[in-house]
């Protein structure tokens, strides 16, 4: 019986595969050049039957719980047919269902309108977003079960798994933990270089939904994608580390991400040099809007070419003191990490 449904899901997602391959074919007058170039170099790049694929992974995903760590619950059958028919939508690059899922993360980040922009804006655009590590930071576009969409950032730090912020994906004033997620690296305002990818679970640590939501101390998350199919395009992650007070008080530090007064484009900073550190977060003056939580926060070390996520953007001040927040890459949050790496390979 189990064997029949399996075999009957996959007909219809290879049924949806040429419905929406059409779809896009269709479709393409109806973008500018640039996407519809841009499209077709995506189609040209993919192996045969990558769409089928990267779909099934959704439908077939197991979730391998981790001890100490809250996960988002297991989606129902309904939901990973509903994401797998998604991901043929987003793989087929401008298919008519990624256009309109597209409109939810061209809203501005409902309620995520602060921002600390510290002395004179010295943000930088990056105008190539296929450049590493550029291209492994990505936007992020949450659905809540209250109905609200929302936008951040998260970047590689494996194949498979993602930071970013607890709050990017759990919520409790919108209804708990985001319902789905569309992963895009490199997006550059409206091109999307090398697709998306919807995620399969959430992780985050237990404290964060049990009361202490505003605790900036536990306001690092990771994100578990079904399969390598997007990592396989860009072919760059970020390493991480722990570092002493000392090294991370006086270094200089990295930060990219999507801001929300920045129209899906991704901003750089390199600054710092006197963050304010604690035991699991620190303060930082580097420049951030709505949009930016979820930005890595990376060393670059130039001997060996490496980039080492130290933190992870995540919050603003908000009072009269200017200042942002970052969760801080302790022993903990490396150990769940490197456990996350191993166990999805």
């Amino acid at each position: 019986m189990f064997m029949s449904i399996k075999t009957g899901l996959k007909c219809l997602l290879q049924g949806a595969l040429v419905a929406l391959a059409t779809v896009a074919y269709a479709g393409e007058e109806l973008v500018s050049d640039e996407m519809v170039l841009n499209a077709a170099q995506h189609r040209s790049a993919q192996a045969k039957g990558s769409l089928l694929d990267s779909a099934t992974s959704v439908m077939n995903f197991q979730a391998k719980p981790m001890d100490g760590l809250a996960m988002s619950p297991e989606p129902k059958l309904a939901d990973r047919l509903n994401l797998a028919m998604k991901q043929l939508g987003a793989d087929s690059h401008y298919s008519m269902q990624q256009r309109m899922d597209s409109m939810m993360g061209n809203l501005p980040p409902s309620g995520d309108s602060k921002q600390r922009i510290i002395g004179t804006d010295e943000r930088q655009r990056i105008y190539d977003t296929r450049q590493t590590p550029y291209k492994a930071i990505c936007r992020i576009e949450q659905r809540f079960p209250n109905g609200t969409n929302w936008i951040g950032t998260a970047e590689f730090v494996h194949p498979r798994v993602l930071l970013t912020n607890s709050h990017n994906v759990y919520n409790s004033s919108r209804g708990g933990w985001a319902t789905q997620m569309r992963v895009i690296p490199g997006r550059n305002g409206t091109q999307e270089p090398y697709g998306s990818q919807w995620a399969a679970r959430f992780a985050c640590p237990p404290e964060w939904i049990n009361g202490q939501e505003n605790n900036r101390d536990f306001d690092m998350a990771w994100i578990i994608l079904p399969d390598r199919t997007l990592f396989n395009r860009i072919g760059f992650h970020f390493g991480y580390q722990t570092t002493d007070d000392t090294t991370l008080r006086t270094s200089k530090l990295n930060m990219s991400g999507y801001h929300g007064d920045k129209n899906g484009e991704q901003w750089f900073q390199y600054a710092g040099g006197n963050q304010v550190v604690y035991a699991s977060q620190f303060r930082h003056y580097l420049d951030t809007t709505g949009g930016s939580s979820g930005s890595p926060m990376w060393l670059y070390f130039s001997s060996n070419g490496q980039r080492r996520v130290v933190g992870v953007n995540c919050a603003e001040s908000t009072g009269t003191t200017a200042y942002n927040v970052a969760t801080r890459m302790t022993s903990r949050y490396f150990g769940w990490t490197q456990n996350f790496n191993t166990q999805y390979p």
